[in-house]
């Protein structure tokens, strides 16, 4: 009786550190969610960048250089981001810790913008290739993640599935430990 409550308990042990997985798995989707809201905001804010960026007319091309700039730290940081996909958790930090870096580059080149005068109907089509680039690599890297999510959800099912086959083996070595007692009974009472 000892070792089936034993059982029992290492069931219950086993059950609790499921749901904390659980736990985290929905952390990590609240995570996700924040991260999409970021992200729509950044957008937005690109937009509003295109817009001044139009009203312009001369001296671009020194703040232009700062945007390639900015725009190769963050190909830069798109590149490690998709390097260090491993765990799960550490990523979406990482990530939410390079879109604070790239708000705070959009913030400080909407600053500059304010001198920004001439030649911005040679630089439209730089910039919106930019623009693009950047949409594409970030999307490219949302998918990454997704993809790894993904991947722990299923490693999540083979350990759910390792369990139980764990817990049926128990339960048949308690069942056979119970029978060679009974049989050692037997043999007892008859000799």
């Amino acid at each position: 009786m000892d070792k089936l409550d034993m059982v029992l308990q290492k069931l219950d042990s086993f059950d609790v550190r499921f749901e904390r997985l659980e736990t985290r798995m929905d952390k990590s989707d609240i995570r996700f969610e924040r991260l999409e809201a970021r992200m729509d905001g950044t957008d937005a804010r690109f937009e509003r960048l295109e817009q001044k960026m139009q009203e312009m007319k001369d001296s671009l091309e020194g703040k232009i250089q700062k945007l390639q700039e900015t725009t190769d730290g963050l190909e830069g940081k798109v590149e490690k981001l998709q390097e260090t996909t491993g765990g799960l958790e550490g990523k979406v930090e990482k990530l939410q810790e390079t879109t604070g870096g790239l708000e705070r580059k959009i913030e400080k080149l909407q600053e500059t913008t304010g001198d920004l005068e001439g030649k911005v109907q040679k630089l439209d089509s730089k910039l919106d290739s930019i623009n693009l680039r950047i949409e594409n690599e970030v999307l490219r890297a949302v998918h990454i993640i997704a993809e790894g999510h993904i991947d722990l959800k299923r490693h999540l099912d083979e350990a759910q599935a390792d369990r139980r086959e764990r817990e049926s083996i128990l339960l048949r070595i308690l069942n056979l430990e119970y029978e060679v007692k009974e049989i050692k009974k037997r043999q007892v009472c008859t000799a």
